[in-house]
């Protein structure tokens, strides 16, 4: 997508991107950590939850949604390229469950989480603690202490979407929320068809 080639792995019943999302072609706005495009190649990009889900910026309309006429599944493609699929945090949750433990979720890289912190990779899934925006305070948080992915959860107020997350202190995938301006990281699954 947009001339970036991602792998994928299957984990769990579904078959993931095995990076983060790297585009910068978004309806919203993008962010590179710290404002610098080195950090790009290993942590991806950090998405606001308008860009994730294809709005522009502060919309309140809702995000576009597609049935797959395979699969049944209605699902928001949103930055994800052409045959991938925002995930739910239900699919978040099936593939924490589908492995032994986070540590095989995470990135056995050490450049990629605090001394330590790094996983076994076990799924190949490769979670890289990313961090955060915050537009808020303009600061760029958490780089390789935890990540958080936009999810296609229908979101809990005006003002908050839904999200997964993986720390270094929490031995398990946790469903939050956050501001929809916070940059986040995005990871795709693909559809049936």
């Amino acid at each position: 997508a947009d001339g970036i080639e991602y792998e994928s792995v299957r984990v769990g019943c579904e078959c993931w991107t095995k990076s983060n999302l790297k585009t910068t072609t978004v309806s919203d706005t993008s962010y590179a950590y710290q404002n610098d495009e080195s950090n790009v190649a290993k942590f991806g990009r950090l998405y606001s939850w308008y860009s994730a889900v294809g709005l522009p910026k502060n919309s309140t309309a809702a995000p576009t949604t597609t049935t797959d006429p395979i699969s049944n599944f209605t699902y928001i493609q949103g930055v994800c390229p052409s045959g991938w699929a925002l995930p739910t945090d239900e699919q978040y949750q099936n593939m924490a469950n589908s492995v032994a433990n986070i540590s095989d979720v995470k990135s056995d890289d050490a450049s990629t989480w605090l001394p330590g912190a790094q996983g076994m990779n076990g799924s190949s899934f490769g979670a890289v603690a990313s961090g955060y925006y915050d537009p808020a305070t303009g600061k760029y948080y958490n780089l390789l202490g935890e990540t958080y992915y936009w999810t296609s959860a229908p979101s809990t107020t005006v003002t908050k979407g839904k999200c997964s997350s993986i720390t270094h202190t929490c031995p398990m995938l946790i469903d939050t929320t956050q501001d929809k301006g916070m940059g986040l990281s995005v990871r795709c699954v693909k559809r049936a068809q």
